[in-house]
């Protein structure tokens, strides 16, 4: 069990990114294996049109390990996290650690397609982003 960070730019922080997933897994009462790499807009939309359909980038997608097992792997787009980042008026750095916490509760079982749902996971981003000492509001 555990957290593995995949970034060839080597601009993300890895002991950030580790505290915001054992943040997660605190918060979920289990660990998880994940696997996060960051890529590129274009790598991302390859794969957001190959899984999903959908012929253009997002900024995180989760895959789940079987469905025995806990965990699975998380991609996020640089790219997006900067875009966000501006968006949420926080630093990349704490994007990219939101991002990972919303990977992680889609591993979890957490969607956000109803709006009840959505509230659900929103406010989990918020308690465990508040552990981590960043406050955000969307």
């Amino acid at each position: 069990m555990g957290f593995k960070l995949i970034d060839n730019n080597k601009e993300s922080k890895k002991e950030a990114l580790s505290k915001a997933a054992k943040e997660t897994f605190l918060f979920l009462g289990a660990e998880f294996e994940v696997n996060l790499k960051i890529v590129s807009d274009t790598e991302m939309a390859i794969l957001n049109e190959k899984y999903r359909g959908i012929k253009d980038t997002t900024n995180v997608l989760s895959f789940k390990n079987d469905e025995n097992e806990l965990g699975g792997d998380i991609v996020i787009s640089r790219t997006q996290a900067h875009m966000y980042a501006k968006k949420w008026s926080l630093g990349t750095q704490e994007t990219l650690q939101l991002l990972l916490v919303h990977g992680i509760l889609h591993l979890a079982g957490f969607e956000h397609t109803k709006t009840t749902d959505r509230d659900k996971m929103e406010a989990a981003e918020k308690e465990i982003m508040a552990k981590l000492g960043v406050e955000i509001e969307r």
